[in-house]
């Protein structure tokens, strides 16, 4: 589980393509062991191998086609990094399992010295039922709080921090991104359509 924290800008050095996915070798600061969880652009993928300032992570063909990794897997690519929450971490931002729902896209995005208003466009409007006005959603694996909910599009405020301590800063409109929708909403979802109890 991690919390749309990011705690670090990476970089991916390489990319291996198999038949059934691919391995991505990314360049890091942080601490990590084998097997550890880590967040990719909000994509849950499991340390397998390290080497000085690079871990090792497959990708597979299920996670490349539900990412924004379909159309911008490749070396050189700044990508979002958080560690796994331990029961001693601080529950900063909102629950993220690391499980891509649906791309979308920039609509369009405004800057200022105050931070930045972005506008997304979800590319699958069904999980559009699952964004509220002040609820939390995770973009490349950014918790961000949405407003002006529409049937396509969102927005959120950014503020200076996230812009400089994330990729969301180097984003332009038009660029696909990964979402991952409030967990809580899908199990409330289920529970609720239950016939019998």
């Amino acid at each position: 589980m991690f919390t749309g924290i990011v705690e670090e800008i990476g970089t991916i050095r390489r990319v291996s393509r198999t038949g059934s996915g691919a391995r991505i070798s990314i360049h890091t600061s942080l601490t990590l062991k084998k097997g550890d969880s880590i967040a990719v652009d909000g994509v849950c993928l499991t340390v397998e191998e390290l080497n000085n300032n690079e871990f090792t992570s497959f990708m597979s063909m299920e996670t490349i086609n539900r990412s924004h990794f379909s159309v911008n897997l490749k070396e050189n690519l700044k990508v979002n990094l958080e560690r796994a929450v331990t029961p001693s971490s601080s529950m900063g931002g909102h629950i993220v399992l690391g499980h891509v729902d649906s791309t979308g896209e920039i609509y369009s995005k405004e800057l200022s010295p105050e931070g930045g208003i972005y506008i997304f466009r979800v590319h699958n409007p069904d999980y559009m039922k699952y964004v509220v006005e002040k609820g939390s959603i995770a973009v490349n694996g950014v918790s961000l709080t949405c407003f002006d909910v529409r049937d396509k599009t969102f927005k959120v405020s950014i503020i200076p921090f996230t812009l400089h301590n994330t990729t969301l800063g180097f984003l332009k409109e038009g660029d696909i991104i990964n979402l991952e929708f409030d967990i809580i909403a899908k199990y409330v979802e289920k529970l609720a359509g239950r016939k019998s109890w």
